[in-house]
């Protein structure tokens, strides 16, 4: 299931309730430059606490953040519950799943896409022939990198998304999905079934 936010339709009520913390959050959150920043990643975790409770009847004190060795977050509680968050301008999302998963989400600017394609494998760069294809070459590229937990710090021309990918030594599948100007990729162990994805009000997190 993936669960997904969009931030504006945050009201200041909402912004306000945020910033004076009458929430418990589980992990403390990096000061960020931009308020909004700030709000995106409350904003994730109550998604996380939504998604548990309501998939999962999970209450807070069922589980805990753990973190990786690459530091990838992943859910400490006595069944299997794996998630996978992601940002991109207006919008939050999270992947649930009892197996593990990548999700990565990004908007679909207008961007230089055939400057920024040479940073890949020559094969991908030269697949790549519009915008719609870059983006979705760098989302497989980000959701197979949060499935395996190291990021993206082995540089975007590794990890060759259009050849066979393995994760635990099971091969990957990617599914795709746009919603209005959003591309939502997820990754995940072979074979998967379409994952269904669910709009929640951001006022519904509050409550």
């Amino acid at each position: 299931m993936i669960l997904i936010v969009n931030l504006e339709k945050m009201t200041t009520a909402i912004t306000k309730q945020l910033a004076h913390k009458q929430y418990l959050f589980k992990r403390n959150h990096t000061k960020h430059h931009y308020k909004s920043n700030e709000n995106q990643h409350c904003i994730g975790e109550l998604l996380v606490h939504y998604g548990l409770k309501t998939m999962y009847q999970l209450d807070p004190l069922d589980w805990q953040f753990k973190f990786g060795a690459y530091g990838k977050p992943y859910i400490d509680t006595p069944q299997p519950v794996f998630i996978s968050l992601s940002y991109s301008g207006k919008y939050v999302a999270c992947a649930f799943d009892q197996s593990e998963i990548g999700l990565d989400i990004e908007n679909l600017s207008t961007i230089e896409w055939q400057r920024l394609k040479m940073q890949f494998t020559n094969e991908e760069a030269q697949w790549i022939d519009n915008e719609t294809q870059f983006y979705m070459i760098w989302t497989q590229k980000e959701a197979y990198a949060k499935l395996t937990g190291k990021g993206l710090s082995e540089g975007v021309a590794t990890n060759n998304v259009l050849e066979p990918l393995y994760f635990h030594g099971q091969p990957v599948a990617f599914q795709t999905q746009i919603k209005d100007i959003l591309m939502i990729q997820l990754c995940q162990a072979a074979p998967c079934t379409q994952t269904p994805m669910i709009e929640v009000d951001v006022a519904t997190l509050l409550k």
